[in-house]
């Protein structure tokens, strides 16, 4: 079975890689990544606090990278993050020591469940367990919990299976990391827990791990989202290899004069090159066409297109008819990146009769993109909206009319949808799209109406998101239902210790009632800390909860004042005030030492102790 045959299904295995193992295989041979000559404990000693800081950092982490480094080679915190920052690096870290300690067992579902709590520990106001609901990656909407299960066991199998060809192994990394991002099993950080499974089956294997630098995001994303909408890999393993390969800088050299035999290795080398140099207008046209000319390889030409932002004209209105689902798609996907005003007709007529439903949520994601025809096209919307829709291309409706111009248009298309569905899914996107621009006095009945539930968490999402959390009639009433309703309680402090701006004075008794209460968690009293000291100053917190940096008990809630406490000295200290993690004591040190510290940039024998004893198992 070739890849293309293999991948068409998106929980399918790659089971034989015929023609692509000798590609990789050379490569891999020609690189100094290859495994033969890497030292594992050195490569965990170099690589395991970049795997751990920039998978955060491109998930919106904002710790600083000396803020850090200091945190995790030296157990010293300097103040410069925030508690939901914080929480999140720790606990990416205590996933690492316990993915490492046990590199060489096999994993099981499970297991990838008990990843992602471990991950997402203490993080409050994220679902730890698998979704509730489908939800959105971007602009599209991820499988049902079925096809999730299925597509974790054949994770499991690639996962446990046994493999000698280099080659194979790298090939299988990506795919683990494919298929659990497709999956998408749960609300929040998957893109994390895939790159965490992912590491852990190359290092089982004695390869060098996968690290996603910050300069390669968008690309990275972007490939991700490519496979999502029109089920397209190439892109994802061409970037990926890129990634694994970065630095032996003759590789792109090594692939130039690489000679392959088939389409298979002869497309993926050609669009590799092509997204590892920015080729000038004339050279990508020329690319494309010569792609374009040949139907195994017309795939790569169109989404080249799309990257280079290349209008193809009658390529792309020509492979819109295609019989071959996945090249409509990656037509539409064309069409939506270069010129979605000049093709909205065709878009259209996608939306209401392309016979896949995953086509009809890409062609009305690219209408939204063509704003002023779609602000006017509200008759087509209302018109849609009556039709029994596939669940996930009315939630993706539902999710588009938050942006919606014409609020009246927008609520009529939303109640349409809701008359004809009753699904988590859907209620979830529609309230909470109408808590993007609906009147306060109609959003606090949501949670009349929903009480302790997914759709008024995610409602509260919202509202952080559009400052809404702050409206007098709305911060009034959260705090109402946060005080009586311990989920709600733990999602409106996630929002407003994330939130960018000084929550409403409203929220004081809220944090006053958090704080004294004595069933409140000391996760839950360090994030009200936080959010209490963008009201008070230090002075105010340990005067009236007796808070103090001078005798801390080494808990969240000593850090979230210790934070409190810097923020008020602003820029006036003279020397580093740190707090000292396993002492649990603030300590003084000299900026030059604290430097001096940093500068060794050791990790810490704990590692690689953890992963002696895992291969001794």
């Amino acid at each position: 079975m070739k890849i293309a045959r293999a991948l068409h299904n998106k929980a399918g295995l790659m089971a034989d890689l015929p023609s692509w193992t000798s590609f990789f295989s050379f490569l891999l041979n020609k690189s100094n990544q290859n495994s033969n000559f890497l030292d594992l404990e050195n490569t965990l000693k170099d690589n395991a606090f970049k795997m751990i800081y920039y998978s955060s950092l491109i998930e919106g982490n904002k710790t600083p990278l000396k803020t850090a480094n200091a945190l995790f080679n030296h157990a010293i915190f300097d103040g410069e993050s925030n508690i939901p920052d914080y929480i999140e690096l720790l606990n990416h870290k205590k996933v690492y020591e316990e993915l490492i300690s046990s590199v060489m067992s096999k994993r099981s579902v499970d297991d990838i469940l008990k990843i992602h709590s471990l991950l997402l520990m203490d993080v409050l106001g994220i679902y730890p367990n698998l979704k509730r609901f489908r939800v959105n990656f971007g602009q599209f909407v991820t499988p049902d919990l079925l096809k999730t299960r299925e597509a974790l066991d054949n994770i499991i199998h690639i996962f446990n299976s046994s493999e000698a060809n280099q080659a194979k192994l790298f090939l299988n990394a990506l795919n683990i990391h494919l298929q659990l991002f497709y999956a998408h099993p749960f609300e929040d950080g998957n893109k994390r827990t895939c790159r965490l499974i992912m590491n852990q089956y190359l290092l089982r294997n004695k390869m060098k791990p996968f690290i996603v630098l910050k300069e390669d995001k968008e690309l990275y994303f972007n490939t991700l989202l490519t496979y999502d909408f029109t089920e397209y890999y190439l892109p994802f393993f061409a970037e990926g290899l890129s990634i694994y390969l970065r630095s032996d800088p003759k590789i792109t050299d090594k692939i130039k004069s690489l000679m392959p035999s088939n389409y298979d290795e002869q497309e993926f080398k050609q669009l590799f090159l092509a997204i590892n140099n920015d080729l000038d207008v004339r050279s990508a046209e020329r690319l494309i066409n010569e792609l374009a000319s040949k139907s195994e390889t017309i795939k790569s030409a169109l989404w080249l297109s799309a990257y280079y932002k290349l209008d193809l004209g009658s390529v792309f209105t020509n492979s819109a008819e295609s019989e071959i689902s996945t090249v409509r798609s990656l037509a539409l996907w064309g069409m939506w990146k270069t010129n979605p005003d000049k093709y909205y007709d065709i878009l259209k007529s996608h939306v209401i009769a392309d016979p896949r439903p995953d086509n009809k949520i890409l062609a009305f994601t690219a209408l939204t993109y063509s704003e002023k025809k779609f602000e006017n096209d509200g008759d087509f919307l209302i018109n849609l909206s009556k039709i029994k829709l596939e669940e996930s291309l009315a939630a993706r409706i539902c999710e588009a009319m938050a942006y919606y111009n014409n609020t009246k248009v927008a609520k009529e298309v939303i109640k349409n949808i809701l008359d004809n569905s009753n699904s988590d899914t859907i209620k979830v996107r529609a309230y909470s799209s109408l808590a993007n621009f609906d009147e306060a006095n109609n959003i606090i009945k949501i949670f009349d109406k929903f009480g302790d539930s997914v759709v008024s968490e995610f409602v509260i999402n919202r509202l952080s998101k559009n400052n809404k959390i702050n409206d007098l009639i709305i911060s009034k009433k959260l705090t109402e239902v946060a005080s009586k309703m311990p989920r709600l309680r733990k999602v409106l402090l996630h929002n407003l210790a994330i939130c960018q701006n000084k929550p409403a004075e409203g929220y004081l008794n809220f944090l006053d009632f958090v704080l004294k209460d004595n069933n409140t968690d000391k996760t839950e009293k360090a994030y009200a800390i936080s959010i209490m000291s963008k009201l008070k100053d230090y002075e105010w917190i340990s005067s009236n909860y007796n808070f103090y940096v001078e005798q801390p008990k080494h808990d969240l809630e000593d850090i979230a004042v210790f934070m409190s406490y810097i923020k008020s000295r602003k820029g006036s200290i003279q020397k580093e005030v740190l707090f000292n993690i396993p002492n649990s004591e603030t300590v003084i040190i000299e900026a030059a030492e604290i430097n001096k510290m940093l500068k060794e940039n050791i990790f810490g024998p704990h590692f690689l102790e953890l992963y002696k004893k895992g291969l001794m198992r």
